[in-house]
């Protein structure tokens, strides 16, 4: 036997640059066969696209579909608060009337209010008139009657009329 050589593999290893880069994927080429098959491949190729195009079509649909439910049933839930509204409208009437019989009625209190305090201000005042001209009286009285009062003199008496 004779020596046997050892042979590096044909491939070359990857450098590092290349392990950096991104690795890019090239997709599997169809081989499309014979004839027969070629045309079947074809036939169901266009079928998918059309059903696919069907189902890209029925996306916009169920969409309209979704927002006209959704409007739909915010109509029905306002018609519902509207019917609610319309049901409880005789006691709503009834509170906003007993409101304002409770405010006129206040209105009325403070007017009568303002009325005792101006009423007992001018009794306060006529008293203090009164008292004034009591004091006044009984000043005069006193000052006249001293007026009229003879001096008496030391030593001397006075004799009754």
């Amino acid at each position: 036997m004779g020596k046997q050589e050892i042979l590096p593999p044909l491939r070359t290893l990857p450098t590092k640059a290349r392990e950096t880069a991104t690795p890019t994927i090239v997709p599997s080429r169809v081989q499309p066969g014979g004839i027969i098959d070629s045309t079947l491949m074809r036939w169901k190729a266009n079928r998918h696209a059309r059903t696919l195009t069907a189902v890209a079509g029925r996306t916009p649909a169920e969409t309209d579909l979704f927002d006209a439910q959704t409007q739909l049933v915010e109509a029905y839930g306002g018609r519902q608060r509207a019917v609610a509204r319309l049901q409880e409208l005789p006691e709503i009437i009834s509170n906003e009337r007993a409101k304002r019989r409770v405010e006129r009625a206040e209105a009325l209190r403070q007017v009568e209010h303002r009325h005792e305090l101006a009423e007992a201000q001018r009794m306060m005042e006529i008293a203090h008139a009164e008292t004034t001209l009591v004091d006044a009286q009984q000043a005069l009285g006193r000052n006249a009657s001293m007026a009229t009062r003879p001096m008496s003199l030391p030593g001397r008496r006075r004799t009754a009329r």
